[in-house]
């Protein structure tokens, strides 16, 4: 039930952007942008279709860098291909002068990814370390960590597997201080684990191994739960303990929603029955992995070809059939050769040809799928027309609630200028008021004219000609007739800290120095 609701909140949120963002006039390209971050990290799709929709004649030129980040860590995490993505180093230059810490610093990260991909891990790895050493100066802990993990994976890449880890369990240290996304800390276990099976610590890569399931389970993330069973399979298999390997690969099988995963499963499921000289069951998986290398439209690594072909050599040398076993061998061979020419020419149907019994399998098991999937599409209609109802009564609340909101605040933004207004008139009227009254209170003198008497020093003030403001010729004024600080204070309406600016500002008209005596200066001066 959460996971539903977690859907339906999503699609909410998506909706409800891409609607405000359809009228542009209410939003600028800043907040669009900022909207497109919030978004990033779970609807990476969305924001590239966000951001595509900008018109980018209108973005300056900072604007599009920031742009240009979040298109590369959509794609990045859509697994798009970035190796063209150049851009990154115009932006840099430009995130150098206008770009805050963290902006920086992701600039140099995926400069740094960017090499990686390139295979250029030393160039990769410099650009990591800058990165890193600018996102020192941020509070940012998932930013630090994500960089530190992207220098543990250059490590690892590199083989030197002593300070991937190292660097692996620092960038665990940050995103657990943030543990905003539980997704992260689980691949950091499961690659510590990876570091230890390298390693041959078979403890210790079985307990991150486990971590890192723990992790994953909680969260219900499935493709991380998957991946992390696969490679406890593959830990098992070189372990040497097949059954444990095989359950594994069960269980990961049950979830498998990737070709890539799936393939993967069936060839190390055929080789651990192999193991276990379950020829049967070993054929029965090979046969399924070639059915997905078949399939020219997904690209495998040519690895997994010669794996294949090495296994299923194998399971038919043990069973006997010799020349068959002697032929893959020989197509095996053929294929090393020429390994990334011949990839897209390969007919692997000339070595199954005796496994076409699956084909006949399929047609007689497809009415049956048809029909299932006939149910499924009417779930799913039934499931958006569902879910597009309710985004629309929440999107008319949201606008309902909206448009209250801007009219309540219209309404005091109203208030607030008609108080300003009134506060000005009373200012500029309240200071020859209250000189006057308290001139007479102090003097004992009724008909004592404090209005002329202050007109007549403020006009000998400017003709000092000390080019003072208005209101540093009134202080000057109260400072002349002997009030002290507190007075006047209360009578200007004003904070200490402004009061002493302002004198600051006066002497140094003045000429005088930071802390000299005003009051004598006036006094020098008019006297």
């Amino acid at each position: 039930m959460k996971a539903v609701f977690r859907i339906l909140l999503r699609i909410i949120l998506i909706s409800t952007v891409l609607t405000y963002f359809s009228s542009c006039e209410r939003k600028n390209n800043d907040i669009i942008i900022f909207e497109a971050g919030m978004l990033l990290e779970e609807f990476p799709d969305s924001v590239l279709s966000i951001l595509d929709e900008l018109d980018e004649r209108k973005l300056s030129d900072y604007q599009k860098a920031k742009v240009s980040l979040l298109k590369f860590e959509a794609k990045d995490k859509l697994d798009i291909d970035i190796s063209e993505f150049s851009q990154i180093f115009d932006d840099i230059i430009i995130l150098d002068k206008k770009g805050s810490i963290e902006e920086q610093s992701k600039g140099y990260q995926f400069a740094g990814r960017l090499y990686r991909e390139k295979g250029e891990y030393d160039n990769a790895l410099d650009y990591a370390i800058k990165s890193k050493n600018l996102s020192e100066k941020s509070d940012d802990n998932t930013l630090k960590g994500m960089i530190i993990a992207d220098i543990a994976w250059l490590y690892y890449l590199g083989n030197n597997i002593d300070t991937a880890i190292v660097n692996y369990q620092k960038a665990y240290s940050y995103l657990s201080i943030s543990s905003t996304n539980q997704y992260r800390l689980s691949a950091l276990k499961k690659m510590i684990g990876n570091c230890y099976l390298v390693l041959e610590n078979k403890d210790s890569a079985l307990y991150f191994y486990y971590e890192s399931l723990r992790i994953a389970e909680e969260i219900e993330a499935h493709e991380m739960v998957t991946d992390i069973q696969i490679n406890l399979g593959v830990f098992y298999i070189y372990y040497g303990d097949y059954y444990e390997s095989l359950q594994m690969f069960e269980k990961a099988l049950s979830k498998s929603k990737s070709d890539k995963d799936s393939l993967y499963i069936y060839l190390n499921m055929a080789e651990a029955f192999f193991s276990i000289n379950d020829l049967n069951s070993a054929t029965y998986y090979i046969d399924k992995t070639f059915v997905f290398l078949e399939n020219k439209q997904n690209k495998y690594n040519p690895n997994t070809y010669l794996a294949a072909y090495q296994i299923l050599a194998l399971i038919e040398e043990e069973k006997g059939n010799l020349k068959d076993a002697l032929k893959i061998k020989d197509r095996r061979i053929e294929l090393t050769d020429s390994i990334y020419s011949e990839l897209s020419q390969l007919n692997l149907l000339e070595i199954q040809e005796k496994y076409n019994y699956e084909k006949i399998e399929n047609l007689s098991n497809k009415n049956k799928l048809d029909k299932r999937n006939r149910f499924l599409w009417a779930l799913i209609i039934i499931f958006v027309i569902m879910t597009l109802f309710t985004v629309i009564y929440f999107l008319y609340r949201k606008r309902t609630i909206t448009e209250k909101r801007l009219k309540v605040t219209q309404q005091n933004l109203e208030k607030h200028e008609k108080l300003k207004e009134k506060r000005e008139k009373i200012n500029n009227d309240i200071v020859h008021s209250i000189f006057l009254e308290i001139q007479k209170s102090k003097s004992g003198d009724q008909d004592f004219s404090f209005q002329q008497t202050i007109s007549e020093i403020r006009n000998s003030i400017e003709k000092l000609n000390f080019n003072l403001s208005d209101n540093e010729i009134t202080i000057c004024a109260f400072i002349y007739l002997g009030y002290d600080t507190n007075n006047i204070l209360y009578f200007l309406n004003t904070s200490k800290g402004s009061y002493q600016t302002r004198c600051s500002e006066i002497r140094t008209k003045f000429r005088i120095k930071k802390r000299g005596n005003i009051y004598e200066f006036l006094v020098n001066k008019i006297n």
